[in-house]
């Protein structure tokens, strides 16, 4: 059922029969909200939109309300919600201004994975961005393992090796 349409069958019913009787609960069940899921709504509401101005003033709503439980302060001193920048810590993707969340992080792009290009240690999911003198005054960097081996450190693929060479078990010096 979409929500305009439950809004309205709401304002219809009396608040006495949602209250008192076992109407409204079999209603609310019906629809599927219990009364946490109506509480998690009624506190979103509640909270304060990106872009709005938040404990500034002594009428203005506290900080804490902020929708993305994040605001800054600008340049004259005032403060207001903001999504949360690449880099900041969230706990879901929502919060941040990009959308994605990894690993409790706002992240400006989606992490990479082992053996993908990287350009620095943040690129990676692992945190381990390593490179590589191909000939001198080039070098390729790859995402590795969190651990990775020095050279003559066992390996069991490329990935494994800081130096990102294994070769019959063994990490290969550059």
């Amino acid at each position: 059922m979409d929500p305009h349409t439950f809004d309205e069958m709401i304002r219809r019913l009396s608040r006495r029969s949602l209250v008192g009787g076992s109407l409204g609960v079999s209603l609310l069940a019906a629809v599927g909200l219990s009364d946490a899921a109506l509480a998690r709504n009624a506190e979103a509401e509640a909270c304060i939109p990106t872009g709005q101005r938040c404990g500034t003033k002594e009428q203005d709503p506290p900080c804490a309300k902020c929708c993305n439980r994040y605001h800054i302060v600008n340049a004259n001193g005032r403060k207001k919600c903001a999504c949360r920048p690449a880099g900041v810590g969230c706990s879901n993707p929502t919060q941040c201004c990009t959308g994605i969340c990894q690993k409790g992080t706002c992240r400006s792009a989606p992490c990479r994975a082992v053996k993908v290009g990287c350009a620095i240690n943040s690129d990676c999911c692992s945190g381990v961005c390593g490179c590589v003198e191909i000939f001198p005054g080039a070098t390729s960097c790859t995402c590795r393992k969190a651990t990775c081996a020095q050279p003559d450190g066992d390996c069991s693929d490329d990935a494994d090796c800081c130096t990102e060479t294994c070769s019959d078990g063994t990490c290969l010096p550059p």
